[in-house]
């Protein structure tokens, strides 16, 4: 049977405060765990794949308006830069033609483009 001898070290045991901390935590572990698995819902495959689905409609969406945004900004500055670009080569060229003397009677290729002088004036 129950020896007296053996409960009364049991019961000495359990009065060990390091004992009582550690049976606690072991029972409120066992405890949330049931609750948890009580008050969850069943998870079906169609509610995991639909909320799947959700998720990647709702981040392709948010890639697509970044995408865009990031083009305009690029467009932007790609024009910006065109832009400047073609303003420095101006000053450039009106800078040279400033300290050169032009014969008008010579037409370069690139004059008759630009639509700065026309080949017979």
């Amino acid at each position: 049977m129950i020896d007296l001898k053996n409960v009364k070290e049991f019961l000495s045991l359990l009065k060990d405060k390091t004992i009582q901390t550690a049976l606690a935590a072991l029972a409120i572990s066992i405890f949330s765990f049931a609750g948890g698995r009580i008050t969850a819902s069943n998870c079906d495959k169609d509610s995991i794949c639909k909320d799947i689905e959700n998720d990647r409609d709702t981040v392709t969406a948010q890639l697509a308006v970044s995408r865009t945004d990031c083009r305009k900004k690029k467009d932007k500055a790609l024009i910006n830069l065109r832009l400047e670009l073609n303003a420095q080569c101006a000053l450039r060229i009106s800078d040279a033609a400033e300290g050169s003397d032009f014969d008008p009677e010579t037409h370069c290729a690139i004059c008759v483009a630009r639509g700065e002088c026309k080949e017979n004036d």
